[in-house]
């Protein structure tokens, strides 16, 4: 009996965690290229709309500001309500979202790539920190737009 559920857990297949790569573009045009290459960004145009179908949005997020909280510069408004003045990172930003049981080598050891989080980690409370490129500690970067569902992303993320 041991011996044929050791073969059953051999055929199962792995368990899936989600992995969120992050990536700096010096532009949008350069984010394009890359995505495009990759399958995570549609060239093909429209025929209703004559542009390109564009980025697939089921699993990116393109175009996202980014900067780091630690250099935050807290104040107050001519009402004395407290404000917040972000310095934002210069690039294009963009999120890609994808589940496997491992990081996927071509979006993990992409040029671009900023860090790699597995997210099903973060959610159990374990390490999720794959890879970091940033040179500086991932808590310390921050995001926006995020998704609603996103509101215990592990990047410091804003709504």
């Amino acid at each position: 009996m041991r011996a044929i559920l050791a073969f059953l857990m051999l055929l199962a297949p792995a368990q899936a965690d989600e992995f969120v790569y992050g990536f700096k573009f010096a532009s949008q045009a350069a984010a394009i290229t890359a995505a495009t290459a990759l399958g995570h960004y549609n060239a093909t145009v429209d025929p209703q709309t004559g542009l390109p179908a564009g980025w697939a949005m089921d699993h990116v997020i393109a175009g996202m500001q980014c900067w780091r909280p630690s250099q935050d510069v807290s104040g107050t408004d001519s009402d004395g309500n407290p404000t917040t003045t972000h310095a934002y990172l210069t690039g294009y930003f963009v999120l890609i979202v994808a589940a496997s049981a491992a990081p996927i080598a071509v979006l993990n050891n992409a040029a671009a790539l900023q860090f790699t989080l597995n997210r099903t980690r973060f959610e159990a409370g374990q390490s999720f920190v794959t890879k970091n490129n940033i040179g500086g500690v991932i808590s310390d970067i921050a995001c926006s737009p995020l998704p609603a569902a996103a509101k215990q992303f592990p990047v410091g993320g804003y709504n």
